[in-house]
């Protein structure tokens, strides 16, 4: 048994867009998400996401509160693989353009258009986009991912 993941994860929006980052290693490999990244032991949330924005876009961003938390189970094979809990940070940054890195390709996404990217974005992660970014609701929200046969679906999303 392993301990619970804690995950900043840092909306920037600019322009009605969202910057998405394509995932190059597991889970999720090559699927887009919103920016995130493990807090490091020692490290504060506003710290984490500040540092995973720089080394994963080398973009400076401004740390703005947290907007929801989401406990998230991932089940592969009916067992539970992987258990995070994701703190959705707001950012602001100055007009500096992200560059793409080791992490991943990164690349702005249109609001008004998201849907047509659904399938490419990880099933919690547009779930986010939609509750927390379009419809700017906040809170604390359960998650529930299956994984068959390489392919996520989104089980559950709820507040709580």
């Amino acid at each position: 048994m392993t301990n619970p993941v804690p995950v900043a994860v840092g909306c920037l929006v600019r322009n009605n867009k969202l910057l998405l980052i394509k995932r190059n290693k597991p889970p999720f490999e090559n699927m887009w998400s919103i920016p995130a990244g493990k807090v490091e032991y020692g490290e504060y949330l506003d710290e984490t996401i500040e540092r995973e924005f720089k080394e994963e876009a080398n973009l400076d961003v401004a740390y703005d509160g947290v907007k929801a938390t989401v406990t998230e189970h991932i089940f592969e094979g009916g067992k539970l693989s992987l258990h995070t809990i994701m703190f959705l940070c707001n950012l602001s940054a100055n007009g500096a353009e992200p560059s793409s890195g080791s992490s991943g390709e990164l690349k702005w996404f249109d609001l008004g258009s998201i849907e047509n990217f659904k399938d490419k974005i990880i099933p919690s992660d547009y779930e986010m986009i939609q509750k927390f970014v379009l419809t700017n609701e906040d809170g604390y929200f359960n998650s529930i991912i299956e994984k068959i046969n390489g392919s996520y679906t989104l089980k559950d999303f709820r507040k709580i």
